[in-house]
């Protein structure tokens, strides 16, 4: 009998709702927009929107909030 192994990948992800007003919407694509393109000590840099806390602020941050786009919490 072979032994199966599997394999985890930790990888943090931050919440979407960069301005933690309950829902993701517009207005935390645009806040992400505005520093896309910044990295950590560029003066457009905001660490909430690195959601992938890659120390950058690109693509995939934006698919990220794109895929909750519309969700809510509590």
């Amino acid at each position: 009998m072979q032994a199966s192994h599997l394999v985890f990948i930790a990888m943090t992800i931050k919440p979407t709702d960069i301005n933690s007003d309950g829902i993701v919407d517009i207005k935390d694509v645009a806040l992400a927009a505005a520093a896309f393109g910044s990295a950590s000590g560029h003066i457009r840099w905001n660490t909430d929107a690195d959601i992938n806390e890659d120390g950058r602020i690109s693509l995939k941050d934006i698919a990220l909030i794109a895929t909750d786009f519309g969700t809510t919490f509590p």
